[in-house]
C-alpha cells in the first residue's frame, strides 16, 4: 500500500530542494529536475516550451543576465491514487535586470511531477503572473 501522505511530503521537500538548487546551481539544477519531455506553459498566450532542450535554451538567456532571482515555495500538493503523478502549487518571485531596467514578477505555478523509475521528475510547469 502506497502512503500518499508520505509522497505528498516528499514532493514538498522535492520542490523546496529544487528551489534551493536553482539558487545555488542555476541552470544545472533545471537539468537535474526536468523530465526529458517536460513542458513549460507561461503566462498569457506565449508558445509552449517543449522538451528539456528547448527549455534549457529559453532559460540560458535568463541565467546569462548579470542580475537574476527566481524563487518559489510550495503551498499545496496532491498525489494520484497510484502515486505516479503529483501536482504542487507554488508561489513564485522573479526579478531580473536588463540594462538599467529592473523587472519584478510574482505569481503562482502548478508543477506536475511524474514518477520515472525511482524518482519524480518535473513534467509540466504552468505559470501565471499576478498583476499588481
Amino acid at each position: 500500500m502506497l502512503d500518499k501522505e508520505a509522497i505528498k511530503n516528499q514532493i514538498i521537500e522535492l520542490e523546496r530542494q529544487f528551489a534551493q538548487d536553482v539558487k545555488e546551481y542555476g541552470i544545472e539544477a533545471w537539468i537535474k529536475y526536468l523530465a526529458d519531455d517536460a513542458i513549460i506553459a507561461t503566462s498569457g498566450h506565449a508558445e509552449l516550451v517543449l522538451g528539456k532542450t528547448d527549455i534549457m535554451k529559453r532559460l540560458e538567456a535568463l541565467y546569462k543576465l548579470e542580475y537574476f532571482i527566481y524563487d518559489w515555495d510550495p503551498i499545496f500538493v496532491d498525489v494520484s491514487d497510484d502515486c505516479s503523478l503529483a501536482y504542487c502549487i507554488t508561489n513564485y518571485y522573479m526579478e531580473y535586470k536588463v540594462d538599467e531596467d529592473i523587472f519584478k514578477f510574482k505569481g503562482k505555478d502548478c508543477n506536475i511531477w511524474r514518477k520515472i523509475g525511482d524518482e519524480y521528475k518535473l513534467e509540466l510547469e504552468i505559470g501565471n503572473k499576478i498583476e499588481d
